[in-house]
């Protein structure tokens, strides 16, 4: 069975040894992966992974950071998400996993955190441009929602 979630800290073993496969872009420390399964709601600024689980298995993750801005005009409320660390098992890519992920991280930047935008780094460009991401001139993408 494939589900999305919000890792908690029961997560962080998965979390861990997912982040030790060949492959995966970045180091990653307990303490780290301990932040990003806080299990808090994003009412507030927090930083939250997510994961899609196939049974038991961890098989791709996103992680979002819930960041107040300061008020401008585009974005009334300064409430941002900004979206990174995805990476899903190479051998699990192109099965709309990483659609999932974002469609669950844009329903909770909506429900929980009321935000303006989600934006990413110009990492996966044709990725996120296929949902309306648009890049500006300061290398990320950005989209209202």
């Amino acid at each position: 069975m494939i589900k999305t979630v919000r890792l908690k800290p029961e997560n962080i073993p998965d979390l861990l040894e997912f982040t030790r496969q060949d492959g995966f872009p970045y180091a990653v420390d307990e303490e780290m992966v301990k932040d990003y399964c806080t299990g808090k709601d994003p009412t507030d600024m927090c930083v939250q992974t997510y994961g899609v689980y196939d049974d038991e298995q961890l098989i791709a993750t996103m992680t979002a950071s819930f960041i107040k801005v300061f008020y401008h005009p585009d974005s009334p409320k300064g409430r941002t998400v900004h979206i990174s660390g995805a990476f899903t098992r190479p051998e699990r890519r192109r099965q709309g996993f990483g659609t999932m992920l974002l469609e669950k991280i844009r329903a909770d930047a909506k429900e929980y955190f009321h935000a303006d935008y989600l934006c990413c780094d110009t990492y996966a460009p044709e990725f996120f441009g296929k949902y309306g991401f648009k890049e500006n001139a300061e290398d990320r993408m950005w989209i209202i929602i």
